[in-house]
Formats: C-alpha cells, structure tokens, sequence
C-alpha cells in the first residue's frame, strides 16, 4: 500500500492511521521521517538490516510485537512453518534439485540470490539455490544478467517472474529458450500476478497462498 520506492504521502495521510507498518522497505532515513511527520508510530526494517529484505519471520515478530500480539504472531509462524513442512514430505522429489529464480524485467534478465525472499521461499521447499547465481552473489538480493550469460539460470528447475514484460517476450527469446532446462520444459513461469505477488510477498498470507498455488506448478514443471 505503502510504495516500495516513493511514498504517496496524501493518500497515506488520507487513511488517517493509528500505526504505520512500513517493514520491508528502504529503511532510509528520510523515507521514515516524512511517514513520523504524520505523528503516529512507524514501524520500519530493523536496524542494519538489508534493503527490501525484512524476512517474513522479521516482519511476522515486529508486527506481533507493535500490536500486542506476539502470542498470534508466534502461532501464525508455527502453522506456517508447518505448511512448509508439508510441502516437502508431499514433494520428496524436490530436494537437493537446484534451482534458478530467473526476473525478466523491462530492461533485460537478472535473477535472485539467496536473501531474496523468491530464492529463499524455493529454498525452504528443500531446492538448491543454482551455485553458478549464487557464486555472482554480492551485496544484493538481485544480479543482472547479459543475454550471453543466460545460460546461467541452468538448472533442475528454472523459475521466471515477470516485472513490466510479458510471457510473450520471454518466450519469444531465442538466446533464454535455448537453456536446456528451458529448452526440456523444466521452467515454470510465474505470468499469473497474483501468485506471483504472493510467491514476491514475503508476509504470511502471501506465502501460505504461495505454497498452494506454487508448489503444484514447480512440481509439473519438474516432472
């Protein structure tokens, strides 16, 4: 509701809030003081924390915590851990295979590191993050990728998600169809905007719809 990079700061004020969860952003300094200038509490990332990447179990405890909750907030982390859990012992072939958290975005093809909630929710599935993304992997939740290094997101099973383009564009390149994960049809596109939203979402809610809606999507696209 927020923004992840610029603040609508009317339509903030506009709903007139009694707290501001503000958990997986920035943390920047400027961004919280124009939300504290509206006088009521700001909830922002933890300190030294890295941008945009408040885990979902961060969030869970600093939200539980704000509100009075924690005893919620812990069961919500249990139901959801259980869910995980589930997932795995239903998908026993998913475990040790790798995988590749490809983006194709409006300027070219990267691909998510561990850290990232989209790699660390495949992750929690018992994949294998693909060694040749994670050896790329810096200070960041993200590399950018160059059509001659497509052959990176190679794996057991590449995942793609979609920021302003389309599944046409992705299918339509010659150089990302000729990976042979791709080329085998061991990819799963992530077209649909609402699972991929909730797969992005890093908070409860969105991975409990995730691990629903994902999970049987990964396992047709593995075979």
């Amino acid at each position: 509701l927020l923004g992840t990079l610029e603040l609508n700061m009317e339509q903030v004020a506009a709903l007139k809030p009694d707290l501001i969860l503000d958990t997986r952003s920035s943390g920047d300094k400027a961004r919280y003081d124009q939300l504290n200038a509206l006088g009521v509490p700001v909830i922002s990332p933890p300190a030294g924390g890295a941008q945009y990447l408040t885990s979902w179990e961060q969030q869970l405890d600093m939200v539980g915590k704000a509100l009075g909750k924690q005893t919620e907030a812990a069961k919500l982390k249990t139901d959801l851990e259980a869910k995980f859990a589930a997932a795995v012992t239903a998908n026993p072939a998913f475990k040790g295979k790798t995988v590749a958290a490809a983006v194709r975005t409006g300027e070219g093809w990267g691909a998510y590191v561990t850290g990232d909630g989209r790699a660390d929710f495949l992750a929690k599935l018992s994949f294998t993050p693909a060694p040749a993304i994670e050896a790329l992997k810096k200070d960041s939740f993200y590399i950018q990728l160059s059509q001659e290094k497509l052959d990176l997101v190679n794996a057991d099973l590449t995942v793609v998600f979609l920021i302003q383009a389309t599944l046409d564009t992705v299918k339509n390149d010659k150089l990302f169809q000729a990976v042979p994960s791709v080329k085998a049809g061991h990819v799963a596109y992530m077209d649909d905007p609402v699972i991929s939203s909730a797969f992005s979402s890093a908070s409860v809610g969105g991975l409990s719809f995730a691990i629903d809606k994902v999970t049987p999507l990964l396992a047709t696209a593995l075979g």
